[in-house]
């Protein structure tokens, strides 16, 4: 098993990485880890030290990680898009479904991120209700609050 922890300000991270890239990057523990003999420690220490320095302020360490993730035609379009979402300037739901090309897809939009493997390395925690509420996040809405208020702080 590959299935590493973080201790974090916001409690335990898990994450995981295969050769290609990072796999999960969660709150919650992963149903499934990589059973692999190509574990990628040198990858894994890269993903410690982007966490270390997303939390001490550098905004865009998890940015720089390669990932590795499978998802659907659509999830990845909202992934992609929700990965240039710039720290401290979140956006709607409704905005990140324009930003993909379908304006109706606010919900699915929501769900994909619900199911974002890779959460902070895809920021997920920076979309949020068109009326300016925090919306939903899979590591809990404390958490989400948390990160928006650590984005926020000009560091």
């Amino acid at each position: 098993m590959s299935l590493e922890t973080y201790e974090s300000p916001l409690g335990k991270i898990f994450f995981d990485v295969s050769t290609k890239g990072v796999t999960a990057l969660t709150f919650k523990k992963p149903a499934k880890a990589s059973i692999s003999s190509d574990i990628n420690p040198p990858l894994a220490a890269k993903v410690r030290k982007a966490l270390d320095q997303y939390f001490a302020g550098d905004l865009d360490a998890l940015a720089k990680l390669p990932l590795d993730v499978a998802g659907t035609d659509f999830q990845q379009r909202v992934w992609k898009a929700a990965q240039k979402i710039k720290a401290g300037k979140p956006i709607s739901y409704q905005s990140l479904a324009l930003k993909i090309g379908n304006r109706g897809a606010s919900r699915a939009v929501g769900t994909a991120l619900g199911k974002n493997p890779v959460v902070l390395a895809v920021p997920c925690h920076r979309v949020i209700a068109s009326n300016g509420g925090l919306g939903g996040f899979s590591g809990g809405l404390n958490k989400k609050e948390f990160l928006l208020n650590h984005e926020s702080v000009k560091h």
